[in-house]
């Protein structure tokens, strides 16, 4: 600030926050006989975005306002030599008082000037990068002229237009900025909701689960070749809509591989975007999950729930939170499990039906026969590798006739009907309708009953491998003579036989599994067969010690070379096995 034409007396210092320090030379006293230099601290209002000076005012600019200090005040108090605490206190009064100008979004401001006629003018730069002409008339408190009114209602119509410009953009930066906490909202409730439930998972069944998966195998022909396709069902039980930005991701894992494929088990990943899915509704999405002549079974198909968080914020938000765009939240549902009695394709309750199949199959079936029999003819040793083939394998699963009663809820009018099924036949039937059409690991099958005698326990069936496999359910009685005494247990036997070993061995332990399910649901009530298991446990024991050196012994032979092929052994593992499955103990 000038007080004199000639040099100036006063320097003043303005911060970014408000600051506001005047720098001057006091005179000192008699004494002294020297000047010294005076700071006069205060604030005003900010931000100040850019400020100028002139002879006694103090011009600046917050960015929503244009505002000036007079501070000739301070210049005619500061050329006393003494200054008390009561001018400082003045001074920060004036500081906190600025004059607005009216003007707004201002970010740069020239040096003041004044015009001939006296009117004090200053050029501003503008946020859009326009040039504003700014002119204050010297005596401010006078009567404005009409053409400086013109000039201060286009500068305020100017202003107006910007404040509701950035209220345009303050709106739509909320409503976005709520739809993001909106949505973020839900995701927590949806995380916390299926968090719960993943840490109760032992005592919710899947059924009662908010969020789950349940889904149903089924086989296709496309371009003369089948395919075992999975249809998965998700089911939003929760009170939350699964938005836009949820991803539906199923992994199918095979649990053992065929040799087929190099020894190697490997899974695959599906990933299905969802789009509003809300209380109450369902979606419907279908894979593949293997092809004829596919032998990996049983498969574990795990579900779960994936949310991005870059589908929070929008492209230009996530250039600043380049450390989300590999983010993600997963959240596990169910996992189902697909077995070996989910793969068959029951065409027949009968061998003959059997036979009268659709006639491309037979010619398929007779162009394979053929092609088998020349490379049998061509091989050495054809005839033992031709009988090899048309060996039958079996296994066996034995389970209480009461425990199925207890089990598979049979009705008490449906077991008091002799005259048309006897009671054992009843059980049978019922048990072989619950193995093939029974939704185990929640996955269901397309068991087609019309295909089915209603009077047969007994099935014929294609496997995957594309062998005919046949399951015969029927009551046997496990007893031995003891003391003089007949001691029986009527159970039910589910036979499985087929040329296939794999076949036998994956449904005997998708069997097995089912029976598991039935043990879980059995009441708990007083054995009455001890004796019975007593004596069936013994022998199975004798059998297994006999198995046991058997194996032993030609371990101990192929250690020594005396000339056991890996063939050998493997055929003798393999009748080990048979007999293990011949004779099971009964599941009381």
């Amino acid at each position: 600030m000038e007080t004199d034409p000639r040099h100036a007396q006063c320097l003043v210092a303005v911060g970014e926050l408000g600051r506001v320090v005047l720098i001057r030379t006091d005179k000192g006293g008699p004494e002294a006989g020297c000047s010294t230099a005076g700071f006069t601290e205060g604030c005003v209002p900010g931000p100040v975005v850019c400020s100028c000076v002139d002879k006694n005012h103090l011009y600046y600019s917050t960015g929503s306002d244009l505002l000036v200090l007079d501070l000739i005040k301070e210049s005619s108090e500061s050329e006393g030599q003494e200054r008390d605490e009561e001018t400082s206190r003045k001074l920060a009064a004036a500081l906190q008082c600025p004059t607005s100008l009216n003007v707004c979004r201002v970010i740069d401001l020239t040096e003041p000037t004044c015009s001939t006629t006296g009117e004090i003018q200053l050029l501003g730069l503008s946020v859009r990068g326009q040039l504003q002409r700014i002119t204050l008339p010297l005596g401010r408190e006078g009567r404005v002229p009409s053409t400086q009114m013109g000039r201060s209602v286009k500068d305020l119509l100017s202003a107006i237009g910007d404040v509701c410009e950035r209220s345009s953009v303050l709106k739509s930066s909320i409503k976005s900025k709520n739809q993001i906490l909106r949505h973020l909202n839900q995701v927590l409730n949806i995380t916390f909701l299926l968090t719960a439930s993943t840490n109760t998972e032992e005592h919710l069944p899947l059924q009662e689960k908010p969020i789950r998966c349940h889904a149903m195998a089924r086989w296709s022909r496309l371009l003369q070749k089948d395919s075992l396709n999975l249809t998965c069902v998700l089911v939003n039980s929760s009170p939350y809509v699964l938005e836009q930005g949820w991803t539906l991701s199923i992994t199918v894992f095979p649990l053992s591989y065929s040799l087929s494929a190099g020894g190697e088990s490997s899974s695959t990943s599906f990933s299905f975007p969802l789009s509003n899915v809300h209380p109450g509704q369902t979606l419907e999405v279908s894979l593949p999950l293997a092809g004829a002549d596919d032998t990996s079974f049983p498969v574990t198909v795990n579900c779960s729930l994936t949310f991005s968080l870059t589908n929070l914020l929008g492209e230009e938000d996530l250039v600043s939170f380049t450390g989300l765009q590999s983010c993600c939240i997963s959240l596990p549902l169910n996992t189902l499990i697909v077995d070996w009695l989910h793969t068959l394709q029951a065409y027949s309750s009968t061998a003959s039906h059997k036979k009268s199949t659709s006639q491309c199959d037979v010619t398929t079936d007779a162009i394979q026969a053929f092609l088998k029999s020349h490379q049998i003819r061509c091989s050495a040793g054809g005839e033992r590798v031709s009988k090899q083939e048309k060996e039958q394998y079996s296994a066996s699963v034995r389970v209480s006739s009461e425990l199925l009663k207890d089990t598979l809820e049979l009705k008490k009018s449906d077991l008091d009907q002799p005259e048309s099924k006897t009671v054992p036949q009843i059980v049978c039937i019922s048990l072989l309708d619950w193995l093939l059409s029974e939704g185990h690991g929640g996955v269901e099958t397309e068991y087609q009953k019309d295909k089915i005698a209603a009077s047969s326990s007994v099935v014929y069936a294609q496997a995957p491998n594309g062998d005919t496999v046949k399951v015969t359910v029927k009551e046997v009685n496990v007893g031995e003579q003891t003391l003089g005494k007949q001691e029986s247990l009527p159970t039910v036997e589910v036979r499985v036989e087929s040329t296939s070993l794999a076949a036998v061995c994956g449904l005997h332990h998708a069997v097995l599994s089912r029976v598991q399910t039935l043990l879980q649901r059995a009441p708990e009530r007083a054995a009455s067969t001890k004796r019975i298991q007593s004596l069936g446990l013994r022998q199975a024991l004798q059998r297994a010690e006999r198995l046991l050196q058997q194996i032993q012994q030609k371990q101990i032979s192929e250690a020594f070379g005396l000339g056991v092929s890996t063939k050998q052994m493997t055929l003798s593992l393999l009748s080990v096995y048979q007999e293990l499955r011949e004779n099971p103990l009964p599941i009381i």
